[in-house]
């Protein structure tokens, strides 16, 4: 859908879902309408409710998304309005009551941009400016109790960086987070705090890359991130980072062609995120294959997934297609929904105001995998023989040519199946043991997008 300003303007935030499979987020722009800056639910079909919206007393400019709270409520930050136009923290039920939790005063940052859920029920955030006693500073980090008591835990100074732009919970219970500016170098800064002590990670230097945009840690314990600069071409990277602080650069958006468009984006903004399939997921604010954007950064932006070994695949590019009408697009993050589609929205974009770049879009990205069968043996079947040959069938979901069928017997090594007619049919030739033998197999296409995992239980007859 696109934002009218009636129904919200320029949603910069990453979606949350609920339990129910509803999503929840906000809208941060300007405009005479009331529910311009708001609060709204959308459910996986698309039927869209405003639930709460802001009015400059109560907060204004909602930003960076929603935290879901033990208590079953919403919590986020708004970077004005409140008593003295520094931001609040708020907290918001599912049916729409708005409560502020928090003012920040100057003196205790200014314009928080960041909100996450503690391990321990408290909240902890960062404001982009702010924290001494000329309202000027680099930036606080702060704690927030559920009752809305607010701690200053650091103060940025610009030498251990300046103008937090990330902060997440690890999946260690610690946090980590990144400076957009600041640092030795002034260009950014990955840190972590663990048991109240702060510490740099990582320093970017300007040649390697430069002002972070989003960090999070892994299933596999590393930290994964994004710079809007930098890397071969300047046009940033997406990094990897052990808690070590071993840094190495994953994938460097590409150069401009000719005709100014780079299939794989440039300049990658909003928040990552990790996929059940393993993959980290993101978005880039322009390039791709869609020349609607013009001038040097061609396009208006892509969404890509990357592995933890640095396997890069475009997952699409914004443009008039998909009904990003705008020249640009600023995709702000993804959540993965429960059938496995990804839903987000984009800053820009969208059917209304295409003149001035659009008002913003929520969109969702269906998945593509293709779907593998067994089709003999039947499941549980009793065998007399232990050499068996198992066979089935494969289809792409789209018109992506499928490359491998991968079986496993028993927990032993993955192996390749076979096929003469370009894995329309498959076989894999097996030797059962005495008793049950659990057979795994799935289906990658060119993409390598995998099919999900069919499991055989076969049943060899004691001889």
């Amino acid at each position: 859908m696109s934002f009218d300003e009636t129904n919200g303007t320029f949603p910069h935030c990453n979606l949350v879902r609920r339990e129910d499979g509803d999503f929840y987020g906000t809208t941060s722009g300007a405009g005479s309408a009331v529910y311009a800056q708001s609060v709204f639910k959308i459910g996986p079909q698309g039927k869209f409710t405003t639930i709460a919206s802001f009015s400059g007393t109560n907060g204004g400019v909602p930003w960076d998304g929603l935290s879901l709270g033990n208590d079953g409520n919403f919590y986020g930050v708004s970077k004005a309005g409140g008593i003295s136009n520094f931001g609040t923290v708020f907290k918001v039920s599912s049916g729409g009551k708005l409560t502020i939790m928090a003012f920040f005063e100057g003196t205790n940052g200014a314009g928080p941009v960041a909100l996450v859920n503690g391990s321990n029920g408290d909240f902890y955030g960062t404001t982009e400016s702010g924290g001494d006693a000329l309202y000027m500073g680099d930036g606080t980090i702060f704690k927030m109790s559920p009752e809305g008591n607010l701690t200053t835990l650091f103060l940025f100074d610009g030498t251990n960086g300046s103008g937090p732009s990330s902060l997440c919970l690890g999946r260690d219970g610690f946090l980590y987070g990144a400076t957009s500016g600041g640092g030795a170098n002034n260009s950014g800064t990955v840190f972590e705090i663990i048991n109240g002590v702060f510490r740099t990670l990582y320093e970017f230097d300007g040649t390697n890359a430069a002002q972070p945009q989003s960090v999070i840690q892994a299933s596999d314990g590393n930290l994964y991130g994004t710079t809007y600069y930098g890397g071969v071409y300047y046009n940033g990277i997406v990094f990897k980072l052990t808690t070590n602080g071993v840094f190495s650069i994953l994938h460097s958006f590409s150069q401009m062609t000719s005709f100014d468009e780079n299939a794989d984006g440039a300049n990658p903004v909003g928040k990552l995120m990790e996929g059940r399939d393993g993959w980290i997921y993101g978005g880039t604010a322009y390039g791709g294959t869609n020349l609607f954007g013009g001038g040097y950064y061609g396009g208006i932006g892509t969404l890509f997934k990357i592995s933890t070994n640095g396997d890069f695949i475009t997952l699409c590019s914004f443009g008039m297609h998909t009904n990003f009408y705008g020249t640009r697009s600023f995709p702000n993050g993804l959540v993965e929904g429960k059938n496995g589609n990804f839903f987000g929205t984009t800053y820009f974009g969208g059917l209304y105001d295409v003149n001035n770049g659009g008002l913003g879009t929520i969109f969702k990205l269906i998945t593509i995998r293709p779907i593998i069968a067994v089709t003999k043996p039947h499941q549980h079947a009793l065998q007399s023989n232990p050499a068996l040959t198992i066979g089935g069938k494969t289809k792409a979901k789209v018109e992506t040519p499928i490359t491998h069928v991968i079986y496993q017997l028993n927990a032993g090594n993955w192996a390749e199946a076979t096929s003469a007619d370009n894995w329309t049919n498959w076989a894999a030739n097996v030797v059962l043991v005495p008793g049950t033998n659990v057979f795994r197999v799935y289906a990658v296409d060119q993409n390598g997008d995998a099919s999900r995992t069919n499991i055989l239980k076969l049943r060899l007859r004691q001889q």
